[in-house]
């Protein structure tokens, strides 16, 4: 949901664009197709979300995850596992809050792109 938020709020991507598949074997099958987001936040397709990161870049999406204060906010310094095997953590209890917020739109991102992550 988070790179999902950002990569909006920042034009990285749109809902529509269509993340073309490299043609190389993935964990599941699931993944080896072209995806928007929303295929890919249904699927948990990380490797659609680890080219979003790339998009964004190590800069602004450190400075994103500590202003919207997304667990202890550290990414360390590589930005497209940051949340798999990085020095990020969260605590269940924090992902609950922060998907709370985002069902209530209460982030600190556009009313538009919440929609647009909630759809």
């Amino acid at each position: 949901m988070l790179n999902a938020l950002i990569g909006l709020e920042h034009h990285k991507a749109t809902t529509t664009e269509v993340f073309k598949w490299d043609g190389q074997k993935r964990l599941f099958r699931e993944w080896e197709k072209d995806m928007t987001q929303g295929d890919a936040m249904k699927a948990s397709a990380i490797p659609v979300y680890q080219d979003l990161t790339r998009r964004i870049g190590l800069e602004l999406m450190s400075k994103e995850v500590k202003r919207v204060g997304y667990g202890n906010a550290d990414i360390g310094t590589q930005v497209d596992n940051f949340w798999l095997v990085g020095p990020l953590k969260i605590t269940p209890q924090q992902e609950a809050q922060f998907a709370y917020k985002l069902a209530n739109k209460t982030l600190p991102f556009s009313q538009k792109v919440q929609d647009e992550v909630q759809s």
